[in-house]
């Protein structure tokens, strides 16, 4: 949740990326499975710790993906009533994600953002620890967002430049694979997989 990408799709249906740096002493995610919730089914993996998730989709097509921060880094080590993962889930279980959002209590949560695709539109919504945004994005081009906790300004300027190159590359050959874009740099504190301790 710290590395979100988004790729306009064939036939209206886009892809999205989520690249999880987490650290290495963290519990291991559940895999991906079906849950019915109220009355709508929705396919996220969950995270043992905080019980939300970083990724879902619900049965209406409404994808959400979580990356931690708002728009710039926040004080780290701070107590929150609830994990941010479980906004995730409340959204994609409403099967109305943008009403939600302007309902759902956030006193209280990190700051966060969550890149939203719902009714064929693709948005960025975050929360900066005082007051809610709410943003369309251009769904025609791709998009790549570094999490402000992890990355600053420079970094997140290198990497969005790396997968820009990347997916210049993805566009003339479309056989290029997303483990391509892991390889274009060694940088192993800012690249793509870092190794952090």
């Amino acid at each position: 949740m710290c590395t979100v990408i988004y790729l306009p799709g064939q036939a209206g249906l886009p892809r999205f990326i989520s690249i999880r740096d987490e650290h290495k002493a963290r519990a291991l995610a559940r895999k991906p499975m079906i849950k019915h919730e109220g009355d709508v089914d929705v396919l996220s993996p969950i995270d043992p710790l905080g019980g939300g998730s970083w990724i879902g989709v619900n049965g209406f097509l409404d994808t959400i993906v979580l990356f931690n921060g708002a728009f710039t880094k926040h004080p780290a080590g701070c107590v929150y009533r609830m994990s941010r993962g479980v906004i995730v889930k409340q959204l994609l279980e409403t099967g109305i994600p943008l009403v939600e959002w302007t309902y759902i209590p956030l006193e209280g949560v990190e700051p966060f953002s969550l890149l939203v695709f719902t009714d064929a539109q693709l948005y960025r919504l975050t929360w900066d620890g005082k007051q809610k945004h709410q943003e369309v994005l251009n769904k025609q081009v791709p998009h790549i967002f570094s999490s402000v906790t992890l990355y600053d300004a420079h970094a997140s300027g290198q990497r969005e430049s790396l997968f820009l190159q990347w997916y210049n590359q993805v566009t003339e050959r479309s056989n290029t694979p997303i483990e391509a874009l892991c390889d274009l740099t060694n940088d192993t504190y800012n690249g793509f997989l870092i190794k952090r301790e």
